[in-house]
C-alpha cells in the first residue's frame, strides 16, 4: 500500500490552517499551552494528527515536532551568546515533546486509520469548507452537505465496509483503505 505524500502546512489554505492548527496545546485551551517558540513545530503536528495513520506514523509525527522543536530554538539569539541561555528552551522543547509523546490523551487524539489522509482529502476538506462559506439562500445548510453512509463492497481493498459520500456524489470513500469508487449508473 503506497503512503500519500507528506503533507506540511505550507499546502494548508487559511481556512484550513484556522481550522486543523492551533499550536501547543488542545484546541481551544492555547490559554493553557503558551506557543513559545514552537508554534510553527506545534502547527506540524497537528496537522500530522489530523492526518493520522498507524502507530508508526504517530512515532514519527511525534518524533519529527521533537527535532522542529529543536531546530526553533537554534533561532533563538539572546542578548548573550553562552550556552546556558539556551539551557531552559531546551528543557522546555524535551517538556513539550514528553507531553504529545506519551500521555494517554494523546492516543486519544491521534486518528488511528490503515493510511494516513493525504492530499485527496485536504482537497475534501476545502471542497467542504468553500461550502460552508457559501451562503445559503433559505439560510440552511445546503442539502450538498449532508454526508450519505452505506455499507458497501470495496474493490481495492477487498471487504465490506462503511463508506461515506458527500448526498448527490457520486464518489464514495472507503472507510478502510481510503479508495474513492465512482457510482455506476
Amino acid at each position: 500500500m503506497q503512503r500519500p505524500a507528506n503533507l506540511t502546512v505550507a499546502d494548508l489554505s487559511p481556512a484550513q490552517y484556522d481550522l486543523l492548527c492551533n499550536g501547543a496545546g488542545p484546541m481551544h485551551l492555547g490559554w493553557l499551552i503558551p506557543d513559545l517558540w514552537f508554534k510553527a513545530a506545534a502547527d506540524q503536528h497537528d496537522l500530522a494528527y489530523w492526518a493520522g495513520g498507524r502507530l508508526t506514523d504517530k512515532i514519527r509525527a511525534d518524533l519529527i515536532f521533537w527535532a522542529n522543536a529543536i531546530l526553533a530554538i537554534s533561532n533563538i539569539r539572546p542578548a548573550s551568546h553562552l550556552v546556558w541561555a539556551w539551557v531552559p528552551a531546551l528543557v522546555l522543547a524535551h517538556m513539550y515533546f514528553l507531553a504529545v509523546a506519551f500521555p494517554f490523551p494523546s492516543w486519544i487524539c491521534w486518528r488511528w486509520r490503515r493510511q494516513p489522509y493525504g492530499r485527496p482529502e485536504l482537497a475534501a476538506l476545502q471542497r467542504f469548507l468553500d461550502l460552508l462559506a457559501r451562503p445559503a439562500s433559505n439560510g440552511d445548510i445546503p442539502a450538498k452537505l449532508r454526508i450519505e453512509q452505506d455499507w458497501r463492497w470495496c474493490d481495492r481493498c477487498k471487504r465490506r465496509s462503511l463508506q461515506k459520500r458527500v448526498a448527490g456524489d457520486t464518489v464514495w470513500l472507503c472507510h478502510w483503505c481510503h479508495g474513492e469508487k465512482e457510482e455506476k449508473g
